[in-house]
């Protein structure tokens, strides 16, 4: 359920509420029978910072940032860190699970996993931040992963 002990006061950050509370009792249940947790709600409420604080709550740290990579958090080998991907209406399947990169020094162009391909190879976590504007045939990309 995550690599360190189990956090149970919120961290500093974050201002839990009733409903909060409820929530992250309700993803901590889901988590523990091995679930997917999908969060809806409108734009601005709250979400990702749920997410980020349920995250935290396991273990979890953030990982570097990858300034190549502006729609997402990059992510490392380690099983104890976190990615945002950050979706929009024009990510494609193949973003999903590669991401193009150049080497500074040579020039050339190489594929390498994307975040949440790491995060599934390596039991971390990545939070597809707005997978409701993703396409249908983007969205079963997912299914493999799962």
């Amino acid at each position: 359920c995550g690599p360190h002990v189990l956090r149970n006061n919120p961290s500093k950050s974050y201002q839990q509420t009733i409903g909060t509370k409820s929530i992250l009792t309700s993803m901590m249940q889901e988590h523990s029978v091995q679930r997917d947790i999908l969060l809806l709600g409108p734009k601005g409420i709250g979400k990702t910072h749920v997410a980020k604080e349920f995250i935290s709550m396991l273990g979890y740290h953030p990982s570097s940032p990858n300034s190549n990579n502006s729609n997402r958090t990059s992510s490392t080998s380690s099983s104890s860190s976190y990615n945002v991907f950050h979706c929009y209406r024009d990510v494609s399947s193949r973003d999903l699970l590669q991401k193009r990169n150049t080497n500074a020094t040579t020039g050339e162009t190489y594929w390498e996993h994307s975040p949440l391909v790491q995060a599934a190879m390596n039991g971390g976590v990545c939070v597809l931040d707005g997978v409701d504007k993703l396409s249908p045939g983007v969205l079963s990309t997912l299914h493999s992963l799962l």
